[in-house]
């Protein structure tokens, strides 16, 4: 079950694929319209035996990058070809052996990244293993470029990396993937607008709240289709203008701009898309964590008067919230901290320090949380330096290996020619 739900959310990297036939592949001649039979919305047509047949000839089409592919796009689409768990695992196993066996750096770098999320999210590797497998691959893929991973959703890989990295908080890696993603132009990408706000808030997480603030600017211009227009419903067009603004409101106040901040709050506030299904988790943890961010700035302003009736909303929230992944469980010290601070500010000390000690006791395991992760974030980056090194090694042996074969040749071609010319030495008339 955890690998179908993984596996669901997988779909949404790449396009949705229709009607189509085995016979159409056999009329294909060439690798590129073998390959892109695959993404031209026929696989969603397909039969799990008409599958099955592509895959004989796929192998027999002489073509090592088709035949791997498929294997790709078998595990892509396992929910939709209703291929079982070991069905799934041996398709991306399959697809990483055959790359390493035909020498397919791109192919071999997908399966494996691929490979580790579907392992991570089965628990058959921990949070430091995946991290280092994280580390791994956005060196084996800035070696590649991006041109070799056009296939297979680059802009998706680089904001999954990003994601990682973000979330055990090694913010310097995330921004120099997601500053990589931000580079690449995607017209229409969804991953677009997720890639700029994990980099503006690793900005954030740092203190660089100018870059921060430029990020928010430009989730604000692709949210209102100003650029990069992207088909949001209406509800993800309303939260991701709130959030940027609350954003931009943030910074405001950090850089001391009390007057931007006052105007960025109001507009972030009146664009807060209200939750109207409590049993939609997202729209509910949405919606709470605007409220308190509202809340919170208002304070710090020294706007007291909405504060009640935020802190109730977002009160009503917390009860509504499921906890579906470890973060949830974190999500009421902002609103315990918001309340430390109201009834400080009304003078009701014993409710004040009864929700500082809940708070309190939420913070110490956040920090723990965090402190193992940096503990292993720098035994993996200095495990994964000498990764590198070892591939410059092995990189610049092969260099030395060609340019001695090279020589060899070059003196054998050259004795040759000696021997020819002391063999048949000119004749002088």
């Amino acid at each position: 079950m955890k690998f179908r739900l993984f596996l669901f959310f997988l779909l949404g990297s790449i396009g949705l694929l229709k009607a189509g036939n085995v016979e159409d592949f056999q009329k294909l001649h060439t690798e590129e319209s073998m390959l892109d039979f695959f993404k031209a919305e026929r696989i969603r047509a397909l039969l799990p035996n008409e599958m099955d047949q592509l895959k004989t000839l796929c192998a027999e089409s002489g073509y090592e990058k088709v035949e791997v592919y498929w294997y790709y796009i078998d595990f892509l689409f396992s929910e939709v070809l209703k291929r079982n768990d070991a069905q799934v695992l041996n398709s991306i196993n399959q697809m990483i052996f055959l790359a390493k066996k035909y020498k397919l750096p791109a192919e071999l770098c997908v399966g494996r990244f691929r490979k580790t999320l579907l392992d991570f999210s089965a628990h058959r590797i921990n949070e430091k293993q995946a991290y280092y497998a994280y580390l791994n691959t956005f060196e084996e893929l800035k070696q590649l470029g991006i041109e070799p991973l056009k296939r297979f959703g680059p802009d998706w890989i680089l904001n999954e990396l990003g994601r990682n990295f973000y979330e055990v908080s090694d913010y310097e890696k995330a921004i120099e993937t997601l500053e990589l993603a931000k580079s690449y132009e995607n017209e229409g990408s969804i991953f677009k607008i997720l890639s700029l706000n994990l980099l503006e808030s690793s900005y954030a997480k740092l203190g660089n709240y100018d870059s921060a603030f430029s990020c928010a600017e430009r989730i604000y211009a692709v949210s209102s289709g100003k650029i990069n227009r992207i088909n949001y419903d209406s509800w993800t067009q309303q939260f991701w203008q709130s959030l940027s603004q609350l954003h931009m409101a943030e910074y405001s106040i950090q850089q001391g701009d009390k007057e931007n901040a006052q105007l960025h709050l109001k507009l972030g506030f009146e664009k807060i898309p209200i939750c109207s299904n409590y049993s939609l988790n997202h729209q509910v943890l949405a919606e709470y964590e605007a409220v308190n961010e509202v809340a919170r700035m208002n304070m710090i302003l020294g706007n007291y008067e909405p504060i009640e009736q935020l802190l109730n909303r977002a009160k009503f929230l917390l009860n509504h919230l499921k906890v579906e992944m470890e973060v949830h469980a974190f999500k009421p010290l902002m609103l315990y901290q918001n309340y430390v601070k109201w009834y400080q500010y009304n003078k009701e000390y014993e409710k004040a320090f009864y929700f500082l000690e809940h708070a309190d006791s939420i913070q110490e395991k956040l920090n723990k949380r965090n402190d193992k992760r940096q503990l292993w974030q720098t035994e993996m980056r200095v495990k994964s330096e000498r990764y590198k090194t070892e591939i410059r090694k092995i990189e610049e042996a092969q260099e030395i290996e060609k340019w001695t074969r090279n020589a060899a040749l070059a003196l054998l071609f050259i004795g040759i020619i000696i021997g020819y010319i002391i063999s048949h030495p000119s004749k002088t008339f």
